[in-house]
């Protein structure tokens, strides 16, 4: 009976939960696809191979004349009042650096004064073009600023001996990565100078560094600035920011705290981790000068079925393409693919070698298919109650991992682990 429940309530609780978060977000990437269809402000259908063009400055003005006739009447502003620019700029910066790690609040002043002093060429004009050239110009200049901190960083002494002399899975690297997240700090203002800035960059690089395997470490034969630039380019520089979609965010952030503008593209990726299934060849990856370094084997994945691939292996081809020389977005990229196709892995096997030889070469053929995601999976369990301990009763306990608060995507904080 209670095997037939568990089943039945796991199945329900996934499908209520789905859609009462999409709900929960205002739900702009559903009641508002209908909307943006006739706007044409959605892109291409969900799922469409091709990546849809980016929304014209006319179409952010559409989405915010939507957003103030769907939210007008909850005592907001006029969205396209004067008064509201300093609130969008604050609302653009939030979004585009959300971690506070990339400007400096000299950066922020000057950002809001562009923002008031060109809004009428938004709303009168539909132009973008200051935006743009901001973020153009200052997106570079965070990126050289951010890695010239990347090369002035020092190792704390105690993170020595995991360069090449410990193993990362010891009882000292344990602990010395349980104290660094005791120390992480979450910063609610931007950086008044650069010397604060360069504080937080050692901290953060610290937690880049204790969060890295022996195998990660090894990769990178001992070349630690690398490692961190490019972990750090993963983390802040993944893809370059897309100016008008940033507005987008940004007004409607300002009408209804709860809603937000999807790309269709990122419309996808909510809905799949919400969803808590993908498909896929079920690795968690990290992209290192060989190619791909295999962190983990997702349970229940194709790779697990294989039994060929497992933690420390290094994937250096997929179907024939060499990943050295690629980026992380490009291999990412290429290793995406519909599912129940097929993809030959060219990998750097380190598990099976024997001490003191080389690691040798296979070709894997795996073929994506549906995997549950670990963070976003619902678990479900019977547990005895602890006010029932004399009679044998039993309390269902749901574990929720992740929880959208305001804004969906993009605002970090507001996930939240839930155990009820």
């Amino acid at each position: 009976m209670s095997r037939h429940f568990e089943r039945f309530f796991k199945q329900r609780f996934q499908s209520y939960f789905l859609w009462g978060s999409l709900l929960i977000l205002g739900v702009i990437a559903l009641s508002f696809r209908g909307d943006l269809k006739k706007n044409a402000l959605h892109g291409l259908p969900f799922g469409h191979p091709i990546q849809p063009p980016a929304l014209s400055c006319q179409q952010v003005l559409n989405l915010a004349d939507w957003g103030q006739k769907r939210f007008g009447g909850m005592g907001q502003a006029d969205v396209f009042n004067p008064k509201r620019a300093k609130a969008v700029a604050e609302a653009f910066l939030e979004k585009l650096d959300p971690n506070r790690m990339l400007f400096l609040s000299e950066d922020v002043e000057a950002f809001k004064k562009l923002t008031e002093a060109h809004w009428n060429d938004l709303v009168q004009k539909s132009s973008c073009e200051p935006w743009e050239q901001w973020l153009q110009f200052n997106y570079k200049k965070v990126q050289q600023r951010t890695a010239k901190l990347v090369k002035t960083f020092k190792a704390p002494k105690d993170l020595n001996f995991m360069l090449g002399e410990g193993d990362a899975s010891s009882e000292k690297t344990k602990e010395l990565k349980a104290n660094q997240k005791d120390k992480d700090i979450s910063y609610t203002q931007f950086a008044v100078s650069y010397q604060e800035l360069q504080k937080r960059w050692q901290k953060e690089l610290t937690e880049i560094l204790s969060e890295g395997s022996f195998s990660l470490i090894k990769a990178y034969q001992g070349n630690v600035t690398q490692l961190l630039w490019d972990r750090t380019e993963q983390r802040y520089f993944d893809s370059a920011p897309e100016t008008r979609g940033l507005l987008a965010k940004a007004i409607l952030a300002g009408l209804d705290p709860y809603s937000t503008y999807f790309s269709s593209g990122e419309f996808e990726d909510f809905y799949e981790e919400l969803k808590g299934t993908t498909a896929g060849l079920g690795l968690r990856l990290q992209k290192v000068p060989q190619g791909f370094l295999v962190e983990k084997v997702i349970e229940g994945s194709a790779s697990q079925r294989s039994k060929e691939i497992e933690a420390g292996d290094i994937i250096r081809k997929i179907d024939d393409v060499v990943l050295a020389a690629l980026s992380f977005e490009e291999a990412k990229n290429i290793l995406k693919g519909p599912e129940n196709s097929q993809v030959k892995l060219g990998i750097e096997c380190h598990h099976k070698k024997q001490v003191g030889s080389e690691p040798h070469q296979i070709e894997v053929v795996l073929q994506r298919t549906q995997f549950e995601i670990e963070e976003t999976k619902i678990n479900f369990a019977w547990k005895a109650s602890k006010k029932q301990a004399q009679v044998s009763k039993k309390v269902a306990v749901i574990s929720v991992p992740t929880f959208y608060g305001r804004g969906g995507m993009g605002n970090d904080g507001e996930e939240k682990s839930v155990s009820e």
